[in-house]
């Protein structure tokens, strides 16, 4: 939400009084079967209030009030540093990465034999650990997660954060994701067109808007051209356009 930092925003903020134009936030939830609820609340773009929102939401929320002159609800279902494998359906995403087989199947074991007691001795255990290495001045080992705490778990944040939306009337999708794919590139050409396809589809309402927005160019210009993996994963949304 970088755009809530500059001058103009912070002046602009106090100006902000629209309850015509509200966004529903969703809470975070990681699942690895489809949920048919989420938790959240809707909100009144007023004030500083909508420095919760997307920055990028919450403008298109105001250009679609001065073009069209009717309410507007938006919902923002959002993590951010996440890849776009968390939020693609089970079967479609397997149908081109059949590499997350595997990886699925262990989760539901994991879901399946999770014990609660057994995690709070274990999270118990790794505190003593990450005491002593704190005192040490030496690095913790990482924290232990139940099964349903990883938010860069394939499928797991369309289970809990788009599944329960799917009977919700919509007029479209608004997209901002693509940095923490960078590095598959190649990938991201099947799977982002895969998503589009599988979200219109479990809608059920035709093929409905789905803008999306390029990597920006946040990093330094190089001086030559080089390989560039933003430019790749740019290149992989430009691409999506035929859809």
């Amino acid at each position: 939400f970088g755009a809530w930092g500059s001058p103009e925003c912070t002046e602009a903020l106090k100006k902000i009084d629209d309850p015509q134009l509200r966004m529903f936030l969703v809470d975070q939830q990681v699942s690895n079967v489809p949920l048919t609820d989420v938790a959240g609340q809707w909100k009144i773009a007023k004030g500083n209030e909508v420095l919760k929102w997307s920055a990028a939401a919450y403008f298109f929320g105001v250009e679609l009030r001065r073009e069209l002159g009717v309410p507007v609800g938006l919902v923002k279902t959002a993590v951010g540093g996440t890849q776009i494998e968390s939020w693609m359906r089970r079967e479609p995403l397997l149908a081109v990465a059949a590499k997350h087989k595997a990886g699925l199947e262990r989760w539901d074991r994991e879901v399946a034999e999770f014990n609660e007691e057994a995690f709070k001795k274990k999270l118990a255990d790794w505190q003593v650990l990450a005491d002593k290495a704190k005192a040490d001045g030496s690095k913790a080992p990482p924290k232990p997660q139940r099964p349903n705490e990883s938010v860069r778990k394939p499928t797991g944040l369309y289970n809990g954060m788009v599944a329960p939306l799917v009977p919700y009337t919509t007029r479209g999708f608004l997209w901002y994701q693509g940095e923490s794919n960078a590095g598959n590139a190649a990938e991201y050409r099947t799977l982002f067109p895969a998503m589009i396809r599988d979200w219109r589809a479990q809608w059920g309402q035709g093929d409905l808007p789905f803008l999306f927005v390029q990597l920006a160019n946040y990093k330094d210009r190089a001086a030559q051209p080089g390989e560039s993996q933003w430019a790749e994963l740019r290149d992989a949304q430009l691409s999506a356009l035929r859809l």
